[in-house]
């Protein structure tokens, strides 16, 4: 996961190189600043305030303004940190500022981009963050500020929201991502309840696709949560108050609407709705151990059509 974000923010950069050298066949203005290397590489330069091209774009590296065009788009970046924010009312910001509760997400080699009308991305407050947002998404990366609770120190997270409404949050430990579309909230390496924050969670994954769909994987190690449908849950890992203990290796998966899947009261522990088991005499669905995926538990005549299939999947 190291190598891939190490290729995220390359490729961050050759898209910002890409995108000067495409601008620069709109007329405007060249600075007047002389210290304007940054601005004769990518081939483009600070557009005059009459500019008429209609675009809004925003690129920040190391701390330094590399492009603005436009006033609808924002980009901010720390040292070490690359930010581009393309759009009206687009936010792009890696490595700086502060959380909402004042924490400094100032932090070294983040990568935040915002793509689209509303969009805002923010990584920091770790290294080696990265946060993508898109069509009005809100992606936060290495940090956590939520309900008067803020924290930060993750690194290496990732997070990915695309569409109105669609929130990723990706913030523990390391390695976990959080990927968020049509509408959907995924949270991955921690575990939030109304004032408490549970987090440290590391190698988590958590995915939700569809309005009002919420897929939490934290904040233990290698949970993963997984929705695709219209107001759904997944739950992975999170905190069991009676053992005192976070969940691990738990598997949650909900695919259709109105289906909620619960893997965290313990460890190694899948719940995958609809159930392709059987359903319990109370019409309950449990969660089973994941390391034989409940079968020497669930006999033969439990397994509903279509299980050779599911297993075929791990």
């Amino acid at each position: 996961m190291k190598r891939a974000s190490r290729i995220g923010r390359a490729g961050g950069l050759a898209i910002a190189l890409g995108t000067g050298a495409w601008l620069a066949s709109v007329p405007w203005s060249a600075a007047a600043d002389p210290d304007s290397s940054w601005l004769d590489l990518i081939g483009a330069a600070t557009p005059a305030a009459s500019d008429s091209s209609g675009l809004d774009i925003a690129v920040s590296y190391n701390g330094k303004e590399v492009l603005d065009i436009g006033s609808g788009a924002t980009a901010n970046s720390g040292t070490g940190d690359l930010a581009i924010a393309y759009g009206d009312g687009a936010t792009a910001d890696a490595g700086y500022g502060s959380t909402g509760g004042g924490l400094s997400l100032v932090g070294s080699g983040d990568s935040a981009f915002a793509d689209g009308t509303g969009s805002t991305a923010i990584a920091g407050g770790g290294n080696d963050d990265y946060a993508t947002a898109s069509n009005g998404g809100t992606a936060d990366s290495g940090f956590l500020s939520e309900g008067g609770i803020s924290s930060t120190g993750g690194s290496d997270d990732i997070a990915s929201a695309s569409g109105a409404g669609s929130t990723a949050d990706a913030f523990g430990q390391s390695f976990n991502t959080a990927t968020a579309s049509d509408g959907g909230t995924a949270d991955s390496g921690f575990f939030y309840e109304p004032g408490h924050l549970f987090d440290g969670g590391i190698g988590d994954y958590a995915s939700a696709s569809g309005d009002g769909s919420t897929a939490v994987a934290g904040f233990g190690n290698s949970d993963l949560a997984y929705v695709n449908g219209v107001d759904s849950t997944a739950l992975a890992g999170g905190f069991n108050s009676i053992t005192d203990t976070a969940g691990s290796n738990d598997i949650a998966e909900a695919f259709g609407d109105d289906y909620t899947a619960n893997a965290s009261t313990g460890s190694n522990l899948f719940d995958i709705e609809p159930s392709v088991f059987a359903a319990a005499a109370d019409g309950a669905a449990t969660a089973v151990p994941a390391d034989d995926l409940g079968l020497s538990a669930l006999g033969l005549d439990g397994l509903a059509p279509g299980l050779d299939s599911l297993l075929g999947l791990f």
